[in-house]
């Protein structure tokens, strides 16, 4: 095939990727990101970043620790670490989108929501381990 045949083609593939509306694009379905949570931390397991696609997502989360944790997604301006004034123990839950509320030491459980883009502050806020670092900030795109 000749070089401006194939330089055509392309051109022709891209035109199509921009033309098209969003709507027609394929899906990416259901994303799952798994998350390990630990004192005093939250890990993510199957990302160099913590972001995922818009629509829906499965966090599976692994208790980790030695401890009780829950896992909260709080969709927020805010960063996880700075939802609450220092030395407050818990932080608020405002514009929480779902819980897992109880991960008894060792277990894993899931938790599948709807997010939009934007942030979201991935806490637990059992009394105390919001204030002992346990969050990460999580973004959609």
């Amino acid at each position: 095939m000749s070089r401006k045949i194939r330089f055509a083609s392309l051109l022709g593939v891209m035109a199509v990727a921009v033309f098209l509306p969003a709507a027609a694009l394929p899906s990416h379905g259901p994303s799952t990101v798994r998350f390990k949570m630990i004192e005093w931390d939250i890990i993510p397991q199957n990302a160099t970043k913590s972001h995922a696609p818009i629509g829906k997502v499965t966090f599976v989360v692994k208790n980790a620790g030695k401890l009780e944790h829950e896992f909260v997604v709080i969709r927020t301006n805010k960063a996880a670490g700075q939802l609450a004034k220092v030395g407050t123990k818990d932080a608020p839950e405002k514009g929480a989108m779902g819980e897992i509320e109880e991960i008894p030491a060792g277990t894993t459980k899931k938790l599948t929501l709807k997010l939009n883009k934007g942030h979201y502050a991935l806490i637990c806020n059992l009394t105390g381990h919001w204030a002992n670092g346990q969050f990460v900030d999580y973004y959609i795109h």
